[in-house]
């Protein structure tokens, strides 16, 4: 039985849980969209604020060419969950694409007040600063042009890791996601993701419960130490290296 079937029968079996999730993913995975897209609402009926999900059927959405629905599920996460960068840099995207530039600008704004160390956010934000006549740099929805050598994807899944161990799981994801764009048969990569968004489903721990609460409901990431805080800012400026090419 094909990995598909299986997570079509988890389902099957658990149609209260969170097991939608990878599902819906594996759908997306191999270009069903429209499945995939259904698999998100139906489950998204039953947990509206699970933010991955809806990410996820934003990006659904967004490869089916359908942008203004995409920006309207990345900016509802975006309004109870500003610091999701997946949402806030795909929901950039879309307005670049536009060429509504002054909204890219101020999307990415609002992601380095919470991700200052960010490399690629701050590269983003000093492109669309130079503005629209300036096509230099990286593009938000841009995958790396080519596979990264093995010493650098060692480099690579150890971002990802840390990301991981702070809870920051779409972050996780999306440098997952960028390494696969880059090899597409990296059957370790593509099952390390899986695996992410199963332990997600099984958790079945609502949003709200995840990482430090402040006022409104605004989550912050777990503080994160400085030896991490080096580590990571040395990792994600080589990533913005390798994405300049």
């Amino acid at each position: 039985m094909g990995r598909l079937e299986d997570l079509k029968n988890r389902w099957d079996r658990e149609p209260s849980s969170r097991a939608f999730l990878p599902l819906a993913e594996e759908y997306r995975r191999l270009g069903r969209l429209a499945e995939a897209e259904r698999v998100c609402r139906e489950g998204l009926q039953r947990y509206p604020h699970y933010h991955s999900a809806r990410v996820l059927l934003g990006r659904a959405l967004l490869e089916l060419d359908r942008p203004e629905e995409a920006g309207a599920e990345f900016r509802a996460v975006l309004e109870v969950e500003p610091q999701n960068l997946l949402a806030g840099r795909l929901l950039a995207g879309i307005y670049r694409n536009q060429g509504r530039w002054s909204e890219a600008l101020e999307t990415f704004r609002r992601l380095q007040s919470f991700y200052p160390d960010d490399s690629e956010v701050r590269a983003q934000v000093y492109q669309l600063e130079r503005g629209p006549d300036d096509e230099s740099g990286p593009h938000p929805l841009n995958p790396p042009e080519a596979a990264p050598a093995c010493g650098d994807a060692l480099s690579t899944n150890t971002l990802a890791e840390i990301y991981l161990g702070q809870g920051l799981v779409d972050r996780a994801v999306a440098v997952y996601e960028n390494m696969l764009r880059a090899d597409p048969d990296n059957r370790g990569v593509r099952g390390r993701i899986a695996e992410i968004l199963g332990r997600e489903a099984e958790r079945g721990v609502p949003d709200k419960e995840r990482g430090r609460e402040v006022t409104g409901g605004t989550r912050l990431p777990a503080p994160v130490t400085k030896v991490q805080r080096r580590v990571i800012q040395e990792l994600q400026d080589w990533l913005i290296g390798i994405q300049r090419g």
